[in-house]
């Protein structure tokens, strides 16, 4: 934000509104910069390494506890953990299978909510008391942030006590956490003679809001020629912006789920949030499983082509059951029905049909 506009009444605010929403000399751009970028990715940095064989779990996440196979000088777990992901490199250069890989990315999302953002706020200087009323999942978050933008030493707003009344944020889950909307409220509220209203359209939700982290994910995998998965390597980076927001989180989350839902007993991927000048992200619904779950997904259909089997069938050779283990080699005790899934989508009439339809359509 480069500046908060107060408005006495409310035409006035909604004819400068269309004046200026649209108007491209508002924001006057100079010429294009070469934006730095940094290199340390936010702590902590998941990595996740399994090793099975016909003997049986060699190596997991879990039962060993591998922390950072590239840490000098290495744990006892680390230097375990570089022995099987020097295994794991080997798996891909024999023969006898072919291996597929690729670099996927997904962009920025935004959450929907049923209502974007919007707030009240007003201070009584008597009580030196800031009263909020807005949708928010980050209530006590909320409380220190906006109370922490008072707090420096000869701030000439005087702000001892913030009262938040907290609304039900309207869906889109993780669009209110930690989210710059409220502090932006205050600071209306801190500055203006009187109540303020904040209420964001789409436009400005959109400009503004939260967001989830865009990916690039670079991966590999081994499959025999009958479409077993035998190994995969995958390094996943996530961009959190400009502030660490859960973005550490996110990017551990999409570690778990950077094998997706199938039996790879021989699994290295590592995973981090990286610092970036763009929007600020965070913790939205899905917390980093749908971006690793897309380049997964996407990798798989390509094999399908590949070694000309039904992506469907595919899949159904490969997912979990009950009594597997996890990419972290947790074991499995619930019933799994991702075969039963398979089953059920392979006999829909708009696969079955799937070669007319797209002639047709």
């Amino acid at each position: 934000p480069l500046a908060i506009l107060i408005f006495a009444d409310f035409e006035t605010w909604r004819q400068a509104k269309k004046i200026l929403q649209f108007n491209e000399q508002v924001v006057q751009y100079g010429a294009q910069q070469t934006i730095p970028m940094p290199v340390a990715p936010y702590t902590p940095t998941t990595y996740l390494t399994r090793y099975a064989n016909t003997q049986g779990e060699q190596f997991s996440r879990v039962k060993d506890g591998d922390t950072n196979p590239y840490a000098e000088p290495p744990t006892q777990p680390d230097l375990e953990a570089r022995k099987y992901r020097n295994e794991i490199r080997k798996t891909f250069e024999r023969d006898g299978h072919r291996n597929f890989g690729g670099q996927y990315s997904t962009q920025v999302q935004d959450p929907m909510f049923m209502e974007p953002e919007a707030g009240l706020g007003w201070l009584d200087t008597s009580k030196q008391t800031l009263s909020l009323v807005l949708g928010t999942q980050a209530t006590n978050g909320d409380i220190s942030t906006t109370l922490g933008l008072f707090s420096a030493t000869g701030c000439p707003i005087k702000v001892s006590t913030i009262e938040l009344n907290a609304c039900y944020p309207g869906g889109g889950f993780g669009g209110r956490d930690v989210t710059t909307f409220t502090p932006l409220l205050a600071l209306a509220a801190a500055f203006s003679d009187g109540p303020v209203r904040i209420a964001q359209d789409r436009y400005e939700q959109f400009q503004s809001g939260l967001k989830q982290l865009d990916s690039t994910v670079t991966q590999r995998l081994a499959v025999t020629h009958t479409g077993k998965l035998l190994a995969i390597q995958s390094e996943q980076k996530l961009s959190a912006g400009g502030n660490k927001n859960y973005s550490q989180f996110v990017a551990e989350l999409a570690g778990y789920c950077g094998v997706s839902g199938y039996n790879v007993e021989q699994a290295m991927v590592d995973a981090v949030a990286m610092p970036t000048p763009g929007v600020i992200a965070g913790s939205m619904r899905g917390f980093g499983g749908p971006q690793a779950s897309f380049a997964v997904e996407s990798l798989i259909d390509e094999i399908a082509i590949g070694l000309k089997m039904d992506p469907i069938e595919l899949r159904r050779r490969n997912v979990l059951h009950e009594g597997q283990r996890t990419v972290t080699g947790a074991p499995l005790t619930q019933a799994m029905r991702l075969q039963e899934i398979c089953d059920l989508a392979a006999h829909q009439t708009l696969w079955r049909n799937r070669e007319r339809e797209h002639k047709r359509r």
